[in-house]
């Protein structure tokens, strides 16, 4: 499958490097969209980690359309362990998932703040 799966691009002298093919690409988004991780997927799809970072930094599109799916996700395993932390559920699993949701959120919110004082910094250096 490693032959199906990358499709080799010329670029001189030396390896040839391999390029990811656009079923590929299909079978890679509907792999994230059910929710398995990037590395689980190229591990799926015998394609190398390396090979999906060097597609995921040089196409725009696949990029956004990775993070957008990875962010659905994000969103859904939130509202899961929510809905479990108030559910009714058993009191230690519903316990577990509040820790979860909260370590999960404290660690959106320090990311959030981070951009923010990174994007704070950098308007205050041009002006």
């Amino acid at each position: 499958m490693a032959e199906s799966s990358t499709n080799p691009a010329k670029r001189g002298r030396g390896r040839p490097r391999a390029i990811i093919a656009p079923l590929v690409r299909i079978q890679i988004l509907d792999l994230l969209a059910n929710g398995i991780g990037r590395r689980a997927v190229c591990h799926q799809l015998k394609l190398g980690y390396r090979t999906f970072l060097r597609e995921f930094a040089k196409d725009p599109d696949f990029a956004d359309q990775v993070v957008m799916l990875e962010a659905k996700r994000a969103e859904d395993c939130a509202g899961f362990l929510y809905q479990v932390a108030v559910g009714n559920y058993p009191p230690e699993n519903r316990m577990r998932a509040a820790v979860a949701y909260l370590a999960r959120k404290d660690r959106v919110d320090a990311a959030r703040f981070a951009r923010r004082e990174a994007a704070r910094k950098a308007k205050a250096k041009e002006g």
